[in-house]
Parts: C-alpha cells; sequence; structure tokens
C-alpha cells in the first residue's frame, strides 16, 4: 500500500500522533479546537481560521487526538475552504471519514464549490468515487460500510488521477484529465448533486502536490 505520511501507525487502526509536513499551498484541519469550537485552526501556510458552521467539532468520535468535524446530513449544508486552487495542476485531497449513512452519490469533498468540477462521494453500496469535469472514476467494488473509520485520497500527478482507500488504489487512473480546479473547496454536499454527508471527518488536508503515486 502507499505510504501514507501521517499517522504512520494508524491505518486502519486508530492512534498515531504527530502530522504531515506542511507547504505554502496547502490547507491542514486538525479539528482539534475543543467541542463547540466555532472555528477550525489551518495548520498548513498560516491562512486565517475557517469557520465550520453548519457542522460541529465533537468529541464523541475522532481518527487522531480528541475531536472531529461532524456533518449534519442536512440537504444544502456545507463547510467552506477557501484558499488557493491547484488549477490544472498536482493536488492531494486526504481525510479520514466515517459514515453514519451511505446514500446515493453523497458528496464528501468538492472543489470549484458550485460549478463542481470535482467531486469526492460515496455510494449507497459503499463505493468511493469521483467526478472530474463530468468524468466518472469509481471503486471497482464495495469498499466502505458504516461506524469505520477509512482514510480517503484523490491525487493528480501529471494529468493522472488515481483514487486511494486506507494506501490502497481502488479504481483504474483517469489519465489525460486536465480540469481547472479553483476554490472555494467545501466539505459536505456537493453543489451538483445535492446529496448531503452524514459522517464524521478527521485530519482533513489539501495540498497544491502529488503525495501518494503508487500502491
Amino acid at each position: 500500500p502507499v505510504d501514507l505520511p501521517w499517522p504512520t501507525s494508524s491505518i486502519p487502526a486508530a492512534g498515531g500522533g504527530g502530522g504531515p509536513a506542511t507547504s505554502s499551498s496547502e490547507v491542514y484541519l486538525k479539528f482539534e479546537e475543543g467541542a463547540g469550537a466555532s472555528q477550525a485552526v489551518n495548520s498548513g501556510a498560516g491562512d486565517s481560521p475557517f469557520a465550520v458552521s453548519p457542522f460541529s467539532i465533537v468529541t464523541s468520535q475522532r481518527k487522531d487526538g480528541t475531536c472531529s468535524l461532524q456533518t449534519t446530513g442536512t440537504s444544502g449544508q456545507v463547510m467552506t475552504i477557501t484558499g488557493d486552487g491547484p488549477g490544472t495542476g498536482n493536488f492531494t485531497a486526504e481525510m479520514w471519514a466515517r459514515f453514519a449513512s451511505l446514500g446515493a452519490g453523497t458528496g464528501i469533498f468538492a472543489g470549484g464549490y458550485g460549478a463542481g468540477p470535482i467531486l469526492l462521494y460515496v455510494t449507497n453500496d459503499g463505493r468511493i468515487g469521483s467526478f472530474f469535469a463530468g468524468t466518472a472514476l469509481e471503486s471497482v467494488a464495495s469498499s466502505v460500510t458504516t461506524n469505520t473509520w477509512y482514510h480517503v485520497a484523490l491525487v493528480r500527478q501529471a494529468g493522472t488521477v488515481h483514487l486511494y482507500l486506507d494506501g490502497t488504489s481502488v479504481s483504474t487512473p483517469l489519465v489525460g484529465d486536465a480540469t481547472n480546479i479553483a476554490s472555494p473547496l467545501s466539505l459536505g454536499e456537493d453543489g451538483s448533486y445535492g446529496v448531503a454527508l452524514a459522517a464524521f471527518i478527521d485530519e482533513y488536508r489539501f495540498t497544491n502536490s502529488a503525495l501518494y503515486t503508487s500502491n
């Protein structure tokens, strides 16, 4: 499997500690501000904190540390994350996710929210997938269930897009992609499909580099 930069001891078991290296074009949200906090501090490039509303930071579930972000499963609600989009270049979007329910095309993450050029989603039969300007990239078999933590990563390197689950590629790579990805990014419901996410999210990171390139 792919060598993940953090937490190195916690795939798939909980635990770990430490964190990934950061870069000048990175958003890294640990969600460690404490239960009920209104903002999540960006541990990446020193950007301003992001409002977590309409979601909540909670202690009832977490993958690493003491807290995670709980999404509501309510239609129309997203957490908006501003920053520098990668344009047509390399990027990695990754997080730990624990799904409370599975739905047909439930949006986990979107880039360029509203236009929806990219989308990371989960289906009602547990497959992880992504759309890039209408081109589908989806796991070949049911991959996830509810109430279990998974590391999900979406990576583009030199125009080739990979989808990873717990460090293993789960779909055929998408070759020749030149989708222009701009901010804002979002967690929660996708702007195009409108299917609400009910889950816990921890250790979210978006960076303008390809961190994982093979199994």
